[in-house]
């Protein structure tokens, strides 16, 4: 169990819901970590275990969502709410999904954008960290609150994308929607015994509707914001030049890091793609901008600069 002071949140904007856990900062300040999580959403643990303790030293507040429809009370849903770190912070329903279910990826998407209309007005300097999935969420919110004119906009600092499940809508088949978002992946038991969406060809949708012309939409709206985008060298599922094409149609202000350490282990059952040893102060340097090249280059973290 943690001694980190948290609390479940629920959030509500004309742009819909989402909950996830508050943790405070020790020495409170202006800065919000907000940390959208991938698909499932598994992350969210991961980073709560990880992170959470050393970035609430660092005086941020951090906000970790959850995915609405994610199972309440399945063989899994004590791992994807971490209800053993956080036994006073957990979210209570009558139902037995988080919000609505089924749920839809369209909702998913805004979540992010549904907790900074919802209280991103309370902070200064807001940074967005998506892993996988989470990354296009956080930065498809970004994109339409821009584009809507939010001038909360302006207190976003940054969007840390780990392992960002991105890439270019090509007219041949090798694009995003086949090589991440198979009809055989989405379809798979691991992904339903854990979250309740409302089907596989909605999903791809939504998904496709996304990505159409994201990257220019960013370039477009975001020029303000740092965006940096890791990528795992070792990463099962994402392909480097499809993170630096999408990072190179992002325009000005964007970075792309590679993690040369990630590797897949198999006694804590995580992917390379997890990203579970990611270092606490790089990630904290990248977040405020000062990941300096070759401090980490020439180091056993194995961290490069592009």
């Amino acid at each position: 169990m943690s001694n980190l002071r948290a609390e479940w949140k629920h959030f509500s904007s004309p742009s819909g819901k989402a909950e996830g856990r508050l943790i405070h900062a020790e020495n409170p300040s202006g800065d919000l970590i907000v940390y959208v999580p991938g698909f499932p959403g598994g992350g969210a643990t991961l980073y709560e275990t990880h992170f959470a303790k050393f970035l609430g030293e660092q005086e941020y507040f951090q906000i970790v969502l959850r995915h609405n429809g994610t199972l309440l009370n399945g063989a899994h849903s004590d791992v994807l709410l971490n209800r053993e770190m956080f036994r006073n912070a957990v979210p209570h329903h009558d139902g037995e999904f988080i919000g609505q279910a089924p749920s839809s990826i369209a909702e998913w998407l805004v979540e992010p954008k549904v907790v900074l209309e919802s209280i991103g007005g309370e902070y200064t300097n807001i940074t967005l960290i998506g892993h996988s999935f989470g990354c296009l969420a956080a930065l498809y919110s970004l994109v339409l609150m821009a584009e809507e004119g939010k001038r909360l906009i302006e207190r976003v600092r940054s969007c840390v994308c780990m392992a960002p499940a991105i890439g270019l809508i090509k007219d041949h088949a090798d694009d995003v929607m086949t090589t991440i978002w198979s009809e055989g992946f989405l379809s798979s038991e691991s992904i339903w015994d854990r979250i309740a969406l409302n089907g596989v060809e909605n999903i791809r949708a939504d998904l496709l509707r996304a990505y159409t012309d994201l990257p220019e939409r960013v370039s477009s709206n975001l020029q303000q914001i740092h965006k940096v985008f890791i990528h795992a060298e070792r990463d099962e599922y994402l392909k480097h030049e499809d993170v630096e094409e999408f990072m190179l149609g992002c325009g000005v202000n964007s970075q792309f890091v590679i993690d040369k350490f990630e590797r897949h282990d198999p006694r804590m059952e995580y992917d390379a793609h997890d990203m579970p040893n990611f270092p606490q102060q790089i990630l904290l340097d990248l977040i405020e901008g000062r990941y300096e090249h070759h401090r980490y280059s020439q180091s056993s973290d194995g961290f490069i600069l592009e």
